[in-house]
């Protein structure tokens, strides 16, 4: 039963709800639906231009107002007459057409902590008066953006001097020319100033001693500021400058000493036109953390040995397009001393060097490049055209936890770059080259430690090497980003546009049955006749392989193409593998993405699962001209001998001049063999100059050659 202290009770909390209710559905009803949208404790009235030209009646409980894009030509307390009785936190009135605005009109929100009146042409002197209504406020932040401010009087901010509360202003893209750290100095609570995109060229920071944030991203500074009077800094608390993209063009120590920066720990100096940094330049910066040197203005940037010497540096951004490694064929120009820039910075947490090329045969340069950095948590490597990463680097990083490999041309790599590595938690290789991933891409205690694993975008092929991964997908979809729609097969044809979790291969499909007794069988059977014609095949392979060819083709009714239009491809590009880099970097560069020609290379365009054979003949009867890229590697390989043979062949008997010979380098006399002198001496070729001056003669002659 219930007692009369429990009746009481019940009827006390039935009565609080009800009130709650009551008060909330009333709150609700308050809000004009027409004109504005209201959540919580927010309401906001946007973009009604003219047809809203006053502030209408709000929900009691409102403490945040977003009115913008509206008409309110003159502020006055007036204009706030239907919301004084509210406790508003933040006032935004950006965007208003506001041109006047009375001494007094913010009086009425003793609570304000936000105000925004970015967007609104109101002259200096207007805006330095309005101030007043604020003196009493609680305001801590002040957004003036975008208002075609120009530079400031000094008592500028004289009735906010009290507001001990006031902590950022932003004065971001303005008409400022000039900034003085006087003006800020009423303001003895300001933390954080925005001038990001204004035309500032003179800097003054007397009277800034208290700042600690200033961001002047897009200005016209053209050098550092001065951050001492002699030897006193000027800014003993700043602790976060950025100078991004204000036309610095040259940097040194003497710009950056601790002496005037004690307590900097986050510089930014991204897009500036800066071709060198030099030794020692930030050393001298005792608190100095961040450092973003991004995409610099310049393709020849040079790291000096020293440049990055700093015990306290955690995090480096150096994000740029430029070559780090030294072109051996190319004439002496200034480069970087990979081996050793960051030698002098052991302590880095997280280094970003994006798009920076980084492209090694053998990942030996990569190695030296990075092995120094032992205390990496997070390496960005994303768009640096790496194509081989060294074995037993990142195993020397046991804090890494996030490696970034995204588009880096990798199609594969060696078994031990990633054994001994336990600490990664999130592995980035999207868009690479990935055909396949089998049980020894990753060693099996690397898997059991990652927590995302990112593999879209890859062209998949999708056959029984491939089954490993499917089925070890099926219980590991949850570290998988982007799975299923970024995990696609690109051949077999079977398979080609279907996304992995649509693959599927039965184990008989991979797993015949006794295919040793059927191999066994075979060998047996055919054993005779191998040793009997074996000596023949073996002298006369290539011309027997070709006239297989030709026997076929002509077997399905192949007719030789006729015209321009009937070719496939422009150029079909015969080259060894080791050579691909060459291929990539230069010669796709110049025939395909400048002159428009259409090439055919073996490496991305001959048909997965085609014997290699049919592959070779096909192509390049399907091609217009056939350019051999002549290499000791080329004449060392069997097939590359095979694409020569079958393109001489076709030379004589197609009647059309259709060779274009290209030495790579000079053929070593005992690679020599007898039909590459024939073609050496009966046919003009061209060589490639390590002289890059005479380099544009070279492609001037190749294009014309392959065009004629």
């Amino acid at each position: 039963m219930f007692t009369n202290k429990m009746l009481k009770r019940t009827f006390l909390v039935l009565s609080l709800t009800c009130g709650y209710l009551i008060q909330l559905s009333y709150s609700k009803t308050r809000c004009p639906h027409h004109f504005c949208k209201c959540t919580h404790r927010r309401v906001s009235c946007a973009k009604h231009g003219d047809r809203l030209w006053y502030i209408p009646s709000l929900p009691a409980n409102t403490e945040v107002l977003e009115f913008t894009g509206n008409s309110l030509p003159s502020v006055t307390r007036d204009t706030f007459r239907n919301i004084t009785n509210l406790r508003l936190k933040e006032l935004v009135l950006g965007g208003n057409q506001i041109k006047n605005i009375s001494s007094d009109a913010f009086g009425v929100f003793s609570h304000l902590t936000f105000l925004d009146l970015s967007g609104n042409q109101i002259s200096v002197s207007i805006l330095k008066e309005s101030f007043q209504g604020l003196r009493h406020s609680k305001l801590k932040k002040l957004y003036l953006i975008q208002m075609n401010l120009p530079d400031l009087p000094d008592d500028m901010f004289y009735y906010l001097q009290n507001v001990s509360t006031l902590e950022g202003i932003s004065l971001n893209q303005n008409k400022l020319t000039k900034f003085y750290g006087r003006v800020f100095s009423t303001l003895p609570g300001l933390r954080n100033i925005g001038l990001n995109n204004n035309h500032i060229n003179k800097t003054d920071f007397e009277g800034a001693h208290h700042l600690q944030v200033i961001r002047m991203r897009y200005n016209k500074l053209q050098t550092v500021p001065t951050f001492c009077n002699y030897s006193t800094s000027l800014v003993p608390n700043l602790r976060v400058i950025d100078l991004g993209q204000t036309r610095i063009s040259e940097i040194n120590r003497n710009k950056f000493r601790g002496l005037c920066l004690p307590r900097l720990r986050n510089l930014t100096l991204d897009s500036n036109p800066l071709s060198v940094i030099p030794n020692n330049t930030f050393s001298d910066l005792p608190s100095l953390v961040r450092l973003s040197l991004k995409y610099l203005l310049s393709n020849n940037i040079v790291f000096e040995t020293t440049c990055f010497n700093s015990s306290s540096l955690r995090l480096l951004y150096i994000a740029n397009h430029m070559d780090m490694f030294p072109d051996i064929k190319a004439p002496i120009q200034p480069m970087s001393d990979y081996k050793n820039i960051f030698r002098y910075c052991r302590e880095l947490q997280v280094l970003d060097m994006t798009k920076i090329r980084l492209t090694t045969y053998d990942g030996v340069m990569l190695y030296e490049l990075l092995h120094h950095l032992t205390n990496l948590t997070k390496l960005i490597l994303q768009s640096t055209s790496a194509l081989t990463l060294p074995g037993n680097l990142f195993s020397r990083m046991p804090f890494l936890n996030s490696l970034n490999l995204q588009k880096c041309l990798l199609s594969k790599w060696e078994s031990w770059v990633f054994q001994n590595v336990t600490s990664v938690k999130t592995l980035y290789l999207e868009g690479n080259e990935i055909a396949i991933i089998n049980k020894t891409s990753f060693p099996q205690e690397f898997l059991k430690n990652i927590e995302r694993l990112s593999l879209g975008k890859n062209p998949y092929l999708c056959t029984c090497d491939l089954v490993w991964f499917r089925e070890w997908i099926r219980n590991n979809t949850k570290i998988l980003y982007l799975w299923p729609y970024a995990y696609q097969c690109k051949s077999p044809q079977k398979w080609a546009g279907k996304t992995l979790s649509e693959f599927k291969l039965s184990y008989s499909d991979c797993h015949p049955l006794n295919p040793y007794v059927i191999a066994a069988a075979g060998v047996s059977a055919a054993l005779v006749l191998i040793v009997l014609v074996g000596s023949v095949v073996y002298h006369y392979r290539w011309h027997i392989k070709y006239y297989i060819y030709l026997m076929r083709a002509r077997k399905r009714g192949y007719e030789p193409l006729q015209g321009e239009d009937d070719f496939m491809y422009d150029v079909f590009v015969a080259y060894h593998t080791n050579d691909r880099v060459w291929v990539i970097s230069e010669l796709i560069p110049c025939l395909e993405k400048k002159e428009n020609l259409r090439l055919c290379l073996h490496d991305r365009d001959f048909d997965v699962g085609k014997l290699i054979i049919d592959n070779i003949t096909e192509n390049i009867h399907g091609s217009r001209k056939v350019v051999l890229l002549l290499t000791n590697n080329f004449v060392r390989s069997h097939w590359c001998k095979f694409e020569m043979t079958l393109a001489q062949a076709l030379d004589v008997e197609g009647g059309r001049s259709s060779l274009v010979v290209v030495m790579l380098e000079n053929i070593e006399i005992q690679n020599m063999c007898n039909s590459l002198h024939v073609l050496l001496k009966t046919t003009t070729f061209l060589e490639w100059p390590t002289d890059k001056s005479v380099r544009e003669l070279f492609w001037r002659r190749l294009v014309a050659s392959v065009k004629s």
